[in-house]
């Protein structure tokens, strides 16, 4: 597999948001790395090398914002004294990716 295939699928990985191991990451970092480091590389490997980097931080973000709408929510559900429940619901819902499973649900 190639230097462009392996960073396309890093970066499928990260949008599909698939569990990623801390080995794997040091691969990311590893394959970014060896096409910046790299002054023979294509322009076409540093697009891709720059695509992975990313996706990583745009996800990042996205799990920061959601993040802190839930330190508001666990705030607001501790004052009203339900924090308990809302955490419960949280994790019995944790694995959920929206859209896939509603998607999924609505095919049966």
């Amino acid at each position: 597999m190639g230097i462009r295939q392996e960073l396309m699928e890093y970066r499928v990985a990260i949008k599909r948001r698939y569990n990623i191991t801390d080995e794997l990451k040091q691969k990311m970092v590893d394959a970014i790395a060896k096409v910046f480091d790299n002054p023979e590389s294509t322009q076409r490997e540093i697009n891709a090398a720059s695509k992975v980097v990313i996706a990583a931080e745009a996800q990042n973000q996205a799990d920061e914002r959601v993040f802190e709408g839930n330190a508001r929510i666990l705030e607001f559900a501790e004052r009203l004294g339900i924090r308990g429940e809302v955490e419960q619901a949280a994790e019995k819902s944790a694995g959920r990716i929206p859209g896939v499973d509603d998607a999924s649900r609505e095919r049966r």
